[in-house]
C-alpha cells in the first residue's frame, strides 16, 4: 500500500495517490480532521485533493483482495501548504569598509557580496564620525 505523496504539506489540490502492488486490490482510505474520527472506508477510485483551508486532514488506507484478510492499515498526514504571496529576500543593512572601522574599500565590499550565495541585498554603512573628524586638528 503506498501513499504518493507519504503525507507533509501539500497544496490545495494537489492530488494525492494511492496504489497497490495488486492491481486487483480494492483500496479502502478514510480521513480525519483530528486524527480521532474518521469518516465512513471509502473504495479508492481517483486521486484525492484537499480544498482551500483544509488545515490538517488524518488518512488511513489499506488494500483488500478477493478472498483474502485486508492488508496492514497505512497512515499519513497531510498539512495545508500556505502560499502567502510575500517574497523572502536575505541581505546585509550593516557592513563597515576601510572608510571607518572595517577593513576593504567599498568596492571590494560590493565585489565579495556580489559572490556570495543567496544574498539578494547588501548595504555598506560606514561610521559617519570618520568624516566628521577628517578636518579636525
Amino acid at each position: 500500500m503506498t501513499v504518493s505523496p507519504e503525507g507533509g504539506a501539500v497544496a490545495a489540490g494537489e492530488e494525492i495517490t494511492l496504489s497497490c502492488e495488486d492491481e486487483t486490490a480494492g483500496i479502502y482510505f478514510a480521513l480525519s480532521a483530528d486524527g480521532v474520527n474518521y469518516q465512513d472506508w471509502e473504495l479508492y477510485a481517483d486521486p484525492i485533493s484537499f480544498e482551500k483551508g483544509f488545515g490538517t486532514v488524518y488518512l488511513r488506507a489499506y488494500s483488500a483482495a478477493g478472498g483474502c484478510e485486508p492488508g496492514e492499515e497505512t497512515e499519513a498526514v497531510f498539512t495545508e501548504k500556505f502560499d502567502l504571496g510575500w517574497n523572502l529576500y536575505f541581505g546585509q543593512l550593516h557592513a563597515h569598509t576601510d572608510i571607518s572601522d572595517g577593513t576593504g574599500s567599498v568596492e571590494e565590499a560590493f565585489r565579495y557580496a556580489s559572490q556570495v550565495e543567496n544574498l539578494d541585498f547588501f548595504a555598506v554603512t560606514d561610521h559617519s564620525n570618520s568624516f566628521e573628524n577628517a578636518g579636525a586638528g
